[in-house]
């Protein structure tokens, strides 16, 4: 049995020259807090967020509020505002019938995170792609547009 090989030298090849990224000029935002309202603060928690401390930055709060986004001034989500004594909720606890407090707080973690990540999505989705939030020739704010798709909820 025989076997050859050819080999051809060559010169070494320079490196290849390594590619900058350019940086993005601006950040991505990170994930907005949320804080959950109470219409009363709860006896186990008592320095909670209430409807009137909200209330007092001029956000109007209530059975048939949902949500309120906070956004700074430069138009970012920065909190939301979840109510816990919402009708949506309520409602929903109540057609469960009793239920266990595992139960219970199982479809209240559920109504936060279902709250927290839809309100996050459609602003993410509302800022990426630029749209122009319009109603009857009129400019609409992103947090109204925000707070519009509680009546989706209900």
């Amino acid at each position: 049995m025989e076997c050859r090989f050819w080999l051809k030298v060559v010169a070494p090849q320079p490196k290849a020259k390594e590619v900058k990224k350019e940086e993005p000029k601006e950040e991505p935002p990170g994930l907005p807090d949320y804080t959950l309202v109470y219409k009363e603060a709860p006896s186990e928690t008592p320095g909670a967020m209430t409807w009137d401390k909200v209330g007092e930055s001029a956000v109007d709060t209530s059975f048939e509020v949902v949500m309120h986004p906070f956004l700074n001034g430069e138009g970012n989500l920065e909190r939301i505002y979840i109510n816990k004594d919402s009708r949506v909720l309520r409602n929903h606890l109540s057609k469960q019938g009793s239920l266990s407090v595992e139960s219970k707080e199982l479809a209240e973690k559920k109504y936060i995170s279902s709250v927290y990540f839809h309100t996050i999505f459609l602003f993410s989705i509302t800022k990426n792609r630029k749209y122009e939030l319009k109603q009857a020739d009129k400019e609409v704010d992103v947090g109204d547009y925000l707070k519009g798709f509680q009546q989706l909820l209900r």
